[in-house]
């Protein structure tokens, strides 16, 4: 419970001939709370003695109604002037993804859940490894806001999570950061082309035993529906590591593109398939160091 409390105020009254009825002044409550001033003491009237006024702000009540300038006002997030919407959700444990999409890539369905999505007041307690989730909203001047599901910071305009479910729900199960199935070749794990997934991919901090160095390599498989349609593969926020983005044909032997850096992406490559079927994507990193990044195929 937040407690708050009353301030004395006292005013001061000059030389006066005639007495002054003095008044306290009402105590101020903040939200939730009221509190009463004490009236102050009448003057005394007479001759040209000074006459002072002092009134006691009382101290605030435990259950007042509070002042209109502290009642919480809930506000949409979404709404006629945003243009995208981001969401990153994820845990410490098994790591997080990211999901964008424009207005105009939202369905009607998706559109009408944003809308309902309304701020939070601050949480009494947070989570720290629990379920994080962050909703990004773009409006079509380029301002950014950001909305969370927990308190752990009092600079943090939370959302509420029921009234978001609904649209949650219409995300994808897009790749997780942690998935260890990209460890490996063998156990890649399938993604989608224009889902508006951000798969996660991880490189732990651990050192590795060998020396010199092995390169450390990440496996995905991509789903390609149809044939002969580009198909752009994206990795982003890469930090200062050294990457190397490679297609390989659907065997993961044979290189069939390999990525550059551009304006956008630290790494990234088109590719036109001369047949439908699903390809491997293998990413290496030159260097340790717990770094988390963002493949898209788009």
């Amino acid at each position: 419970m937040k407690s708050s409390y009353g301030v004395l105020l006292i005013a001061v009254v000059g030389c006066s001939d005639q007495g002054v009825s003095g008044r306290g002044a009402a105590g101020a409550g903040s939200a939730g709370e009221s509190g009463g001033g004490a009236a102050g003491e009448a003057g005394n009237s007479g001759g040209g003695a000074s006459n002072k006024t002092v009134g006691l702000a009382g101290a605030s009540g435990d259950a007042g109604a509070g002042g209109a300038n502290d009642v919480f006002q809930p506000f949409a997030i979404w709404n006629e002037g945003s243009a995208t919407v981001r969401v990153k959700s994820g845990d410490f444990f098994d790591g997080y993804f990211e999901y964008e999409r424009t207005r105009a890539q939202l369905s009607a369905a998706q559109l009408a859940a944003l809308e309902q999505i309304r701020t939070a007041p601050e949480l009494d307690a947070c989570l720290a490894d629990g379920l994080d989730v962050r909703l990004t909203i773009t409006d079509q001047g380029g301002e950014s806001a950001r909305y969370f599901n927990n308190s752990c910071s009092a600079a943090q305009q939370n959302f509420d999570f029921a009234q978001a479910q609904p649209f949650l729900d219409t995300v994808p199960r897009c790749l997780l950061s942690k998935d260890e199935r990209s460890t490996a070749l063998a156990t890649a794990p399938t993604v989608a082309i224009g889902d508006g997934c951000l798969n996660g991919l991880f490189i732990s901090s651990a050192q590795p035993t060998q020396h010199p160095t092995p390169p450390t390599q990440r496996f995905v498989r991509v789903a390609v529906p149809t044939a002969n349609v580009p198909v752009q593969l994206d990795l982003s926020e890469c930090g200062q590591h050294t990457f190397l983005l490679e297609l390989l044909d659907p065997a993961g032997a044979t290189v069939l593109a390999t990525g550059a850096a551009s304006a956008t992406s630290c790494q990234a490559l088109s590719y036109s398939f001369a047949a439908a079927g699903t390809y491997v994507v293998r990413v290496t990193v030159g260097e340790p160091g717990g770094v988390k990044f963002w493949l898209r195929a788009n």
